[in-house]
């Protein structure tokens, strides 16, 4: 018989499927739609940094809610804004209105992707949570797998306003339903509302904020995820350079195809290997294969960089919350997660603008993701120096 903790992880894995498969990933495909309605790929790219500005954003007020609102009102609020923004996208005439769409946009994936799913894993979840995250978190490549070459067929079958009818309904179907049947913001021992009176553990907020580490580990992950974002954003735009049609979108489905694979070797290696050490050696094969990329020019060197970049994406987006949530604990997961995650963005969101002026100055992607594997490699090389406090809720570091 299935227990409900399990229910639940499955329920968190389905819908970070569709809200990152239409969500995340999806943003390169977006970006070439745009560029075909006659925007330019400077504003198109700009596009995905306002949302992910206005994810880190919004981020702070949903940590916030988490704590006292029920899940499912957050991530089925959250699902209904994301769908209007698609549709908002597929329509945009101006710069204004694209900024405005992706603001909304923004706003809905924050309320349906990895800050509420993580708090919930990190509630459900007091033992096996790095095989829980492992689990739940590789609905996030699945989705990206199996959507995103959809995503691209809908988009030349329809065009973008066409293509985006049928992918808002797809998130909302994806999402709503199951969150409604099988989502609790708690286990029934932990529940306020049933009068439980356990409290969560874990180091208080305002201790956490007074330590180097959070915000050492925020910087460090600010310049990785600025070459992650970029790149995944640009993905589309460099196997199109490169690649014929055909061969680029069957490439896109590459990345996230490895991400699940990678995913479930970094869960196994969590048995063996440190959190930390983990991460600083996912960071330098993520920069190396961006490297990759940036040199290939044939199919073999392009899908090889894909395949090796896939294997460290998937890992390195859930490592950053199992550090947070192993040092810091449950208590105030979601506030720590949300602070660090908009903190980041800041930095993050400049990455498909930065990786689309590099590439409008030079006329091809070489020198762009170049740049961005360095910046990986620089992150790791800095995450080695960084120590937790002695203090920690779990011991896996």
């Amino acid at each position: 018989m299935i227990t409900e903790r399990w229910k639940v992880l499955v329920a968190i894995f389905v819908i970070l499927s569709f809200s990152s498969g239409l969500g995340f990933y999806i943003q390169s495909i977006l970006v070439q739609g745009l560029i075909a309605n006659g925007f330019s790929i400077e504003l198109a790219s700009s596009g995905i940094s306002i949302f992910f500005l206005a994810t880190g954003i919004a981020g702070l007020v949903i940590g916030k809610l988490i704590e006292t609102v029920d899940i499912r009102v957050i991530f089925i609020v959250g699902a209904l804004v994301s769908a209007l923004a698609l549709l908002m996208i597929g329509r945009v005439s101006s710069a204004l209105e694209l900024y405005l769409a992706y603001m909304i946009f923004g706003a809905g994936y924050s309320a349906t992707s990895i800050l509420p799913a993580t708090t919930l894993i990190s509630r459900w979840f007091k033992k096996n949570q790095s095989r829980a995250m492992t689990i739940a978190m590789t609905g996030l490549s699945f989705g990206g797998l199996a959507l995103t070459p959809l995503s691209a067929s809908l988009l030349q079958e329809h065009g973008l306003s066409g293509a985006v009818d049928y992918l808002a309904l797809l998130l909302l179907l994806g999402v709503v339903p199951i969150t409604l049947m099988y989502l609790k913001s708690f286990p029934k021992e932990d529940d306020p509302s049933l009068g439980a009176n356990t409290h969560p553990m874990g180091i208080d907020y305002i201790s956490a904020l007074r330590h180097h580490f959070f915000w050492g580990l925020t910087m460090v992950y600010g310049l990785v995820m600025i070459a992650q974002v970029g790149s995944i954003a640009h993905q589309y735009g460099v196997l199109t350079e490169r690649l014929s049609v055909a061969e680029a979108s069957f490439g896109v489905a590459i990345m996230p195809l490895f991400s699940i694979v990678g995913r479930l070797l970094g869960g196994l290696a969590l048995e063996f290997v440190s959190t930390i050490r983990l991460t600083i050696f996912m960071m330098m094969i993520q920069g190396l294969a961006l490297v990759v990329i940036g040199s290939a020019y044939s199919i073999l060197g392009l899908y090889g960089g894909l395949a090796l970049f896939g294997l460290c994406i998937g890992n390195v987006l859930m490592l950053q919350a199992l550090i947070i949530s192993e040092v810091y604990g449950p208590k105030h997961y979601a506030r720590l997660f949300s602070l660090s995650n908009m903190m980041m963005v800041c930095g993050f969101s400049l990455g498909p603008f930065l990786m689309g002026y590099l590439q409008s100055k030079t006329g091809n992607y070489s020198l762009a993701f170049w740049f961005v594997g360095f910046l990986c490699i620089l992150g790791s090389m800095l995450l080695l120096f960084l120590r937790p406090p002695t203090q920690k809720a779990l011991s896996n570091l």
